[in-house]
């Protein structure tokens, strides 16, 4: 099932949100685990302190005893028996530590009979020192005897140390598995976590992307459609316009009117703000005005071929110019003010290779393709119309000089019976006379 590009979010989310709790939980475990582990290596780093701050105290009230023994000075008296007491609360101390291993306080008890034993010995070698008579048998004999203890506490403190000296080495690999577990399992779903993300940002951009390709493609086909739909309208204002400048020269009009029905016809449908439109006169190489729209007085009546813009338009029978003219060129002049044309359009009129008329058309603004095709496509019907309208006008002079020929004749005929009758006349009274 192939899922939505909101689904892919949402599916990358909750799984990225599951793997972070889950990552957390694990890191968390860890990371107590860890904590677990440091806790007893402390307590065990702790124990050993404390074992040999009792092996300390222990020396330390030894030490005092011989020195007070051999100086008697005071101040080794006094920091016997301050040892003395240390050594027991540090005892107790220790014994709090270990209450959690049965083995170990069962050496604490062991260790603690030992050093009351050796604590008493040295009380009895103190007190015997301090009293000033004692005989060096009895020294030598509780000296022996303090050896013979001190040995003894000697082997239980390495039983008790070695113990836990153990029990540091297991829980120091204890805490360091715990933290390469945690760096594993951080290092892992961060991997996962990335991973994740990166295939959640390869279907997002995936997605993205295919929607951009989408998009331009619908825009594309947007912009396709909307240019047919622009070029069905310009070919059907083509059209229409077609028709009606057909219609408008319609008919038999003379060359002056099919001129001036065209030029305002044109001017009406493009827009156009001036409009001139000249005609080849009969004797050839020359154009005459016929027609003109908008325009002032300042429009020549006469172009010949070769000279200006327009007779070299004629003479190299150009079928279209669009001229982008200077200021004065082809004025707009109204009641209120005038303009300058910005654009000028100037089509040839052509019948069979030939020139019959040139029409000149300026706007204040491009009118845009549109206008150029529509006089190319009415082009060939003006110039049919212009030489049918030259046609019946040839047509027409041919007959009224026809009508002028029959009417002299006529005249002529009726001066020939008039002196036919006078001859005649004549004659009758010549054979009268001859009679």
């Amino acid at each position: 099932m192939r899922l939505t590009f909101q689904r892919q979010v949402l599916t990358g989310i909750s799984f990225s949100i599951l793997l972070v709790l889950a990552m957390g939980y694990v890191a968390y475990h860890a990371l107590l685990v860890q904590q677990e582990n440091a806790g007893w290596v402390a307590h065990t780093r702790e124990v050993m302190r404390v074992s040999t701050s009792v092996k300390n105290r222990l020396l330390a009230a030894e030490s005092n005893v011989r020195g007070f023994a051999i100086t008697s000075n005071g101040s080794f008296e006094t920091s016997y028996l301050q040892a003395n007491n240390e050594i027991w609360s540090e005892l107790d101390v220790m014994r709090k530590l270990v209450k959690d291993n049965p083995v170990q306080s069962v050496r604490i008890d062991s260790l603690s009979n030992l050093l009351e034993t050796r604590l008493h010995l040295m009380g009895r070698q103190y007190q015997v020192i301090k009293n000033g008579n004692y005989d060096q048998e009895v020294v030598r004999d509780i000296v022996l005897k303090g050896k013979e203890l001190s040995s003894q506490i000697e082997f239980s403190f390495k039983k008790i140390e070695n113990t836990e000296e153990g029990l540091l080495t297991e829980r120091e690999e204890r805490a360091s598995v715990s933290t390469s577990k945690a760096k594993l399992y951080i290092l892992l779903g961060s991997s996962g976590f990335l991973l994740v993300i990166f295939l959640l940002y390869y279907f997002i951009r995936k997605t993205y992307n295919a929607q951009v390709t989408s998009e331009q493609e619908t825009r594309l086909a947007n912009n396709q459609l909307a240019e047919l739909s622009r070029q069905d309208q310009q070919k059907n204002w083509i059209l229409n316009a077609a028709i009606e400048l057909s219609v408008a020269i319609r008919g038999e009009p003379t060359l002056n009117e099919l001129s001036e029905r065209l030029i305002r016809k044109v001017a009406e449908l493009t827009g156009a703000h001036v409009a001139v439109m000249y005609l080849i006169a009969r004797t050839g190489n020359v154009l005459e005005k016929s027609a003109s729209y908008g325009t002032g007085s300042g429009v020549p009546d006469v172009v010949r071929f070769g000279e200006g813009m327009l007779g070299q338009i004629a003479a190299d029978k150009t079928d279209l110019k669009q001229l982008d003219v200077a200021p004065a060129y082809l004025g707009v002049k109204s009641a209120t003010g005038s303009a300058d044309p910005a654009v000028v359009l100037v089509k040839s009129v052509v019948f069979e290779e030939n020139i019959t008329a040139l029409i000149e058309i300026g706007y204040l603004n491009d009118p845009g393709e549109k206008v150029v095709k529509l006089l190319e496509t009415v082009s060939d019907n003006v110039a049919v119309a212009i030489m049918a309208s030259k046609a019946r006008q040839t047509a027409n002079e041919l007959l009224e000089k026809t009508q002028l020929q029959a009417e002299e004749l006529e005249s002529q005929q009726e001066e020939l019976r008039v002196t036919n009758e006078v001859l005649t006349h004549q004659t009758s009274l010549l054979q009268v006379s001859e009679e």
